[in-house]
């Protein structure tokens, strides 16, 4: 459903329905994208996007650590928004995108789990709620003849917090 809004505004938006027979649980989840391309600046484009993302438990994550199956068990659900440049130009004798994105994501409903040396033990009869917040710098290009490479720099900061537990953020 890409539709033009004028010569440098787009959008594109969806959704998609789930529906998950052991929670019961009917979720939509609508995205949305808008581009946003400066008249005079062709080698430059903003979006902006957001979105609901829902993921249904997995079998390991309705386990408790006695292995029971907790049926009471939701969807993990996240909120994100999205603000992106990518900024074409020649250099180093070839084109190149440099490329921005930051970002932050509301986290519902996480199934928390434990480290204990290698193994991973979901706590599925505990609930945490969290967030991620972002950001991602890329280089790319054909730095070396008809090889596309990239260099990225990542930074992300998370939190959560388990319902009940008596600690916070």
């Amino acid at each position: 459903n890409a539709d033009d809004l004028g010569d440098k505004w787009s959008y594109t938006g969806g959704i998609r329905f789930i529906y998950n027979t052991f929670t019961k649980e009917f979720i939509p989840s609508p995205r949305l994208i808008l581009t946003y391309q400066p008249k005079n600046e062709k080698d430059i484009l903003y979006r902006f996007a957001s979105g609901l993302y829902v993921q249904s438990p997995f079998y390991r994550e309705m386990r408790d650590l006695d292995g029971s199956i907790n049926h009471q068990i939701k969807s993990q659900k996240s909120i994100h928004f999205v603000g992106s440049s990518d900024y074409k130009f020649e250099g180093l004798g070839t084109q190149l995108r440099f490329s921005t994105e930051v970002y932050y994501k509301v986290l519902k409903n996480l199934v928390p789990y434990e480290l204990e040396n290698l193994r991973i033990r979901y706590l599925a009869n505990k609930v945490s709620n969290g967030y991620a917040a972002g950001m991602d710098f890329s280089l790319s290009g054909e730095f070396i003849r008809d090889l596309q490479s990239s260099f990225r720099l990542s930074i992300m900061k998370t939190e959560e917090d388990i319902e009940d537990d008596g600690t916070g953020y």
